[in-house]
């Protein structure tokens, strides 16, 4: 049964049985009795047909010629309907997250709740919940996203070393409130272990990217690519060095570290050979 339309008292019903399909008012009880009758035959019988007033007939004639657009049938609404759906799902998540590092970096990974989070991102805390399913996770989706910035390896060789430290070089002044919570994290990560998780996860990468471009340019040098790993393990530890000084003290120059470090990996490490054998 299809209701197609509704006028004041009765409805109009569109009844299909088999090839017939009858069009039925639906009038208080009697209608009711009309069902029953049309749906106790066989396709073979025919049922009883119901007289249409002048008005009923006009107008379904003008709907059956002009069939109503029904949503649920229509994909491409079903699909921008989808679509939007998914935009703002996207939409509400990333605000979350900016709202979460605001706060997360104005107060701190301990001061910091669900609550407040919820209200700098102007949402419910539920709607927090349904996205991540505790604190923890929530500090993993900012972590991911803070570390995204500050992955500077968009070219290989000696080329991209150098492009990596000029990136970095900016990063230190436009940055600033991305490395002190990065750096904030990975304390947090000494003592729970699903941050320390993820902590260890970018750095690992990290340390696995920069070992990859110190094989590279030792390659370029044509020179043994065994200290690749250690020297990876060098640069990390200066580059955490440079953002910690460059956040707590402000007569610090990031911009003279910066450059003095790219001089001591390309120059002094890079260009050095095993000694001659005698």
């Amino acid at each position: 049964v299809c209701t197609i339309d509704e006028i004041g008292d009765c409805r109009l019903e569109l009844i299909e049985f088999g090839e017939h399909a009858r069009i039925i008012p639906n009038i208080g009880s009697s209608s009711s009795e009309i069902n029953r009758q049309i749906y106790s035959h066989q396709p073979d019988h025919e049922p009883p047909r119901p007289t249409l007033p002048p008005f009923f007939t006009a107008f379904v004639a003008s709907r059956l010629d002009n069939p109503p657009h029904i949503w649920l049938n229509n994909q491409t609404n079903l699909t921008d309907r989808s679509t939007k759906e998914s935009k703002l799902s996207t939409d509400n998540r990333e605000k979350i997250l900016q709202a979460a590092f605001t706060v997360l970096s104005r107060m701190g990974y301990q001061n910091t709740s669900i609550k407040e989070i919820a209200e700098e991102a102007g949402v419910a805390q539920g709607l927090i919940h349904y996205y991540f399913k505790s604190k923890q996770q929530l500090v993993l989706a900012v972590l991911g996203e803070v570390c995204r910035v500050m992955k500077l390896y968009a070219v290989q060789g000696e080329a991209g070393a150098r492009n990596a430290y000029d990136t970095f070089k900016t990063l230190l002044k436009d940055n600033r409130d991305t490395h002190a919570l990065y750096l904030q994290l990975i304390a947090v990560g000494l003592h729970d272990r699903e941050v320390g998780a993820g902590v260890l996860n970018f750095l690992s990468e990290d340390r696995a990217h920069i070992e990859e471009l110190a094989r590279q340019v030792l390659a370029e040098r044509e020179v043994d690519p065994a200290p690749a790993r250690g020297i990876a393990g060098v640069i990390e530890a200066a580059v955490l060095g440079i953002m910690i000084q460059n956040l707590v003290d402000p007569n610090f120059n990031a911009d003279e570290a910066v450059d003095a470090l790219t001089a001591m990996s390309l120059s002094a490490v890079f260009n050095s050979v095993p000694a001659a054998q005698g």
